[in-house]
């Protein structure tokens, strides 16, 4: 009999700006390596103290709207974050339509979250005073 173990590898690359964390997450999607890669940052904001983060997600494939579902409930139930504002790009492009209902979904859940379609918007956005919505 054989079994297997999920792989939830990634790769975090991290950089710090002048007032945020920047990331850049690799790896291939799966529900596991979004909650996996999502608490590695939040853990990396709170031992530094940081209150903003750029996600530059570039992972393969893609998640269908119930594992992003299920992805966001896994991770506004289990991690408090010390966040205030978390821009994040989708740096494959992909579908439009999931990015709304994500980001729909992770701000009824109380996640100050924005997505963007280019770095140099998440970066102004981030820099700003305006509001996490």
């Amino acid at each position: 009999m054989t079994s297997s173990k999920l792989d939830v590898s990634f790769q975090l690359a991290y950089s710090y700006e002048e007032d945020y964390l920047n990331v850049h997450v690799g790896g291939v999607s799966s529900v596991e390596v979004v909650v996996g890669y999502v608490e590695a940052v939040y853990q990396e904001c709170h031992d530094r103290g940081v209150k903003k983060v750029l996600i530059r997600e570039e992972l393969k494939g893609s998640l269908s709207m119930g594992m992003i579902f299920d992805a966001i409930s896994e991770v506004s139930r289990s991690l408090h974050s010390p966040l205030k504002k978390i821009a994040w790009v989708d740096m494959l492009m992909r579908d439009a339509k999931k990015l709304d209902f994500a980001q729909t979904m992770a701000r009824s859940r109380g996640i100050p979250i924005n997505f963007f379609t280019s770095v140099s918007d998440a970066k102004t956005w981030l820099s700003s005073a305006q509001n996490p919505y």
